[in-house]
């Protein structure tokens, strides 16, 4: 993607989601192909897609935006549970990340989004949305082949979500592994979106703040 014709297939896309028709799952031909399947810098998306253009869709209809929030979420975490990646649950997890990126100053500058992120579900089990969504950040930042290069080190087990792997050398660990221009921007997108995540005072006026 990131011809014309697909900034206007987006630029319907969302205005769909701003009519008055409850969309309950993202899962038509057009969201579940552009996930899948586009390869757009996270710098044409937010060029191409204003947060004005987010902030009219949470306005005109609430419902679709959640709606748009939690699939990006949902994909996240159901990549993460994988221990092997195909070419489609890394396009999945980065485009994701890319909408969130745009989605979340727009989530951060109201109370009942921040609320609904943060709540904690009946079920005891289930963790608030944004403390899973953090959970997951972490763990995709030393993820091998994604964030870090891959390893057939024996001393490396063959979890995905290795601790022992760094980014550079340091204390303890002196040695890292390889880095290149694909992995820098994978951890550069991941960075971006949990400083959003940690930066919820910002976005309240003084008398708004909430602490979940």
């Amino acid at each position: 993607m990131g011809n014309t014709s697909s900034d206007h297939n987006i630029k319907d896309a969302l205005e769909e989601l701003s009519d008055c028709r409850k969309i309950k799952t993202l899962e038509d031909a057009f969201w579940t192909s552009y996930f899948q399947s586009s390869t757009m810098p996270v710098e044409q998306l937010l060029e191409m897609v204003s947060l004005d253009d987010i902030r009219q869709i949470k306005s005109k209809n609430r419902s679709n935006f959640v709606t748009l929030c939690l699939h990006c979420m949902t994909q996240i975490f159901k990549s993460c549970k994988n221990s092997f990646w195909s070419q489609r649950h890394l396009l999945t997890v980065n485009n994701s990340v890319k909408w969130l990126i745009r989605l979340f100053p727009a989530v951060l500058e109201d109370k009942e989004m921040i609320n609904y992120l943060w709540e904690t579900k009946n079920d005891a089990c289930l963790q608030p949305h944004a403390h899973c969504l953090l959970q997951n950040i972490c763990e995709l930042l030393f993820r091998q082949g994604y964030t870090v290069a891959q390893t057939t080190d024996a001393v490396y087990p063959p979890d995905p979500f290795n601790t022992q792997i760094i980014w550079k050398p340091g204390l303890v660990v002196t040695e890292a592994t390889e880095s290149n221009t694909f992995l820098d921007e994978n951890r550069k997108l991941l960075l971006c979106l949990l400083l959003l995540l940690l930066s919820q005072e910002l976005y309240l006026t003084r008398d708004g703040y909430i602490f979940p």
